[in-house]
């Protein structure tokens, strides 16, 4: 979950801030030292835009919280998750993390958010000790194995974050440690704002450099995926 400058700021001030800095100059724009970067509250309006029949959004704030839900799920209802969708932010070297701060023209991480909301050397290390117990939001705490159990036959994780595929090795290490393929965009992820005539946002997502790929369901940007493997091959990807 991410520490926010634009919470509580109008919908206007956002799309103001998202324009090019040559647009805002022409418009006259104030505060031309900001830029709209997306937090929690927009990743929610873009799995909203492309959320399925069936699916349910969880906002969590480390990649424990993320495995004790999968192993709440798996405990109860073995083979039911066959995608998981996860927004975040990442860097042009592969990190990508679940909390941290968007200020009024950057994304920042502090080392609290890099140790414990990162998909890092810390949550690896404790995926590989069998002792590691993951809480949900229930009472009960559960294991990686039972994490595992949630996912069906043909089941993904996609991460849609900046870059979370350009370091491959720490994709293929999630896709070990869930048992299930991993994908992930070697390319800088952009979300481009717009207004509509009630006041509230439209954020398509897209690709950088590519300007066909912009789309309001994220579904649609599957095409640019590279998925990675240290399970068994799935099928496609599931929706």
């Amino acid at each position: 979950m991410y520490r926010s400058y634009w919470a509580g700021r109008s919908n206007t001030e956002k799309f103001q801030a998202a324009l090019p800095r040559e647009e805002r100059i022409r418009r006259g724009i104030k505060h031309l030292d900001r830029e709209w970067y997306p937090d929690t509250e927009d990743f929610h309006r873009v799995e909203a835009a492309g959320k399925a029949k069936q699916s349910v959004v969880k906002r969590m704030a480390t990649p424990e919280a993320l495995v004790g839900m999968l192993g709440e799920i798996g405990s109860k209802n073995p083979g039911t998750v066959s995608r998981v969708n996860i927004f975040a932010h990442g860097n042009n070297e592969g990190d990508f993390a679940l909390s941290g701060r968007v200020s009024e023209n950057n994304v920042l991480w502090s080392e609290a958010d890099l140790q414990g909301a990162a998909f890092a050397e810390k949550f690896f290390a404790e995926a590989n000790d069998p002792l590691t117990v993951y809480w949900g939001t229930g009472k009960s705490g559960h294991s990686l194995a039972e994490a595992r159990q949630a996912f069906s036959k043909d089941g993904v994780v996609v991460v849609y974050a900046c870059h979370s595929a350009i370091n491959s090795v720490d994709l293929v290490r999630l896709s070990g440690a869930l048992g299930v393929p991993v994908a992930g965009f070697n390319k800088e992820l952009v979300f481009k704002v717009d207004q509509t005539k009630s006041g509230d946002l439209s954020i398509e997502l897209g690709i950088d450099g590519v300007p066909e790929s912009f789309e309001r369901d994220f579904h649609q940007l599957d095409r640019y995926l590279k998925v990675v493997r240290a399970a068994p091959a799935s099928k496609g990807l599931s929706r």
